[in-house]
């Protein structure tokens, strides 16, 4: 119990990384050839594998591979691995991953050490030169810019944030998407609402593809929306007419919920229609009801500022697109 609270202490200070939860090593995983040799005297190997919890440090400060009542000083280029428990079924199991890599030069941290997360990110960065630190870099998950994904949806739903919670942590500035840290640099938005549930491709604060998928029905289905280098609309599956930077004839769609999940592609309904400038709607346009019938016509000029592109539409004043 002694040497396992000094191991702990040992990686939190030193590593200044050290994991809440407390993981069991699986019986005989990572076990490997055990060396007798005298307490230490480096050992030199090419590369070493280990658990975390067989890392220590001796009296004279050197790190060192715990084995029995051996603790071998290490030399050479190592990656350490530790667990983390699976959650949300019945029989939580223990998955191992790449906790750090890097390098010791008999016993002391040398060159360039990298901490990992579960989802194999890079969270850390050092840089050593013969045991003394020169410089440590870590990384923020919880900003925009290291967000992989963002779900939100403006239906009740525990995987997805609410609508109120992403124009929160969004915001259109300049034409761009951006967050509290600056330009949205790359992120895939999942939108869900009652029929479907869509991709949305940010690249520099710019949407790049837009792809809508219908509950229940085969992959592909829905409409997927084109855009150019620019971040305007290029271009609607299925539509004839190409627009030329945001500027042409737009078609908006409902999508029916398919109800009987039969493997046949549910058929949008076309919902409004009008011409469209700098992706703002402009001009006279229609609107339909969900049996395809128009339903009234309603003018437009620039500065309403309606824009039709998604995820930008939410943000609208008046007509916001969900």
């Amino acid at each position: 119990m002694k040497i396992f609270i000094s191991l702990i202490f040992s990686l939190c200070f030193f590593l200044n990384s050290c994991a809440q939860q407390k993981y069991e090593k699986p019986p005989g995983f990572g076990k490997g050839k055990i060396y007798k040799i005298q307490k230490g005297i480096p050992y030199k190997k090419e590369f070493n594998y280990l658990n975390v919890n067989q890392l220590d440090k001796l009296s004279n400060g050197l790190f060192c591979w715990k084995s029995d009542n051996d603790c071998q000083i290490l030399d050479g280029k190592t990656k350490l691995f530790n667990y983390y428990q699976t959650s949300g079924d019945d029989n939580p199991t223990l998955v191992p991953y790449t906790y750090a890599e890097g390098e010791f030069l008999k016993g002391k941290y040398q060159g360039i050490w990298k901490y990992f997360d579960k989802k194999s990110r890079l969270i850390k960065k050092e840089k050593w030169a013969n045991g003394q630190l020169i410089y440590r870099k870590e990384y923020n998950f919880n900003t925009c810019d290291n967000w992989e994904q963002y779900k939100f949806s403006n239906i009740n739903s525990s995987e997805y944030n609410s609508i109120e919670q992403f124009k929160k942590d969004f915001s259109i500035k300049s034409g761009n998407l951006v967050c509290e840290n600056g330009i949205v640099k790359s992120m895939q938005l999942i939108f869900e609402d009652e029929t479907t549930i869509q991709f949305i491709s940010i690249n520099n604060g710019l949407t790049k593809g837009h792809e809508i998928q219908i509950k229940g029905d085969p992959v592909p289905s829905g409409k997927s929306y084109f855009y150019d280098k620019k971040g305007n609309v290029k271009r609607i599956s299925e539509v004839e007419n190409e627009l030329l930077e945001g500027n042409g004839h737009y078609i908006d769609y409902y999508y029916p919920e398919n109800k009987k999940n039969s493997g046949v592609v549910t058929i949008p309904i076309k919902k409004a229609e009008g011409e469209v400038r700098n992706n703002l709607k402009f001009g006279e346009w229609k609107y339909y009801n969900k049996e395809g019938k128009m339903d009234s016509i309603k003018t437009y000029a620039l500065k309403d500022s309606i824009d039709v592109r998604f995820p930008y539409c939410i943000f609208n004043k008046n007509e916001p697109c969900y």
